[in-house]
């Protein structure tokens, strides 16, 4: 049960950088895991969604992730956080989604600050939020949102072996 709870604290941001919690490698969950009920208020004055991360590691968890990623460059360094650019993003997108899921999964601001990557829930999102908000502001900047490298574009790919 601690297991399960310290997985919704994944993002948390400590010393300016994001805890990336998850469960190991090959992990295979057996049976539903329980954990301990976090207020949902904490977890938003904490800037973390509360959804535990179920993302494995290895090279076909990492191509995942690049499906559901989105690269934001021009940010105003020092100015913007990571709760800021999760509410950035999660603000329209609940309009357009409306659903009790967290639509934003993690935020990994990079410690210069001027660009960071946002992990949606799935690919529709991060679509979604690519076209919602490609000509967006924030902080007074034009943002550049676009995807990460390794991001394999699987519409054209299903178009190549049609």
């Amino acid at each position: 049960k601690q297991a399960a709870t310290a997985l919704k604290f994944h993002g948390l941001i400590v010393a300016g950088r994001a805890v990336k919690l998850g469960r190991p490698a090959g992990y295979v969950q057996r049976h539903p895991a329980a954990s301990f009920d976090v207020p949902q208020e904490l977890l938003e004055q904490l800037g973390i969604s509360g959804v535990a991360s179920s993302f494995s590691s290895g090279p076909t968890a990492v191509a995942l992730k690049k499906q559901r990623e989105l690269y934001v460059g021009n940010l105003a360094a020092g100015v913007v956080t990571p709760p800021m650019l999760r509410t950035f993003f999660t603000e329209p997108l609940r309009t357009a989604l409306p659903s009790a899921e967290p639509v934003v999964v993690g935020v990994d601001l990079e410690p210069n600050g001027k660009f960071a990557f946002v992990e949606f829930k799935d690919q529709p999102t991060a679509d979604l939020a690519l076209h919602l908000l490609a000509n967006a502001d924030l902080c007074g900047r034009r943002i550049r949102l676009g995807r990460p490298a390794g991001y394999v574009d699987t519409n054209s790919v299903a178009h190549l072996l049609a």
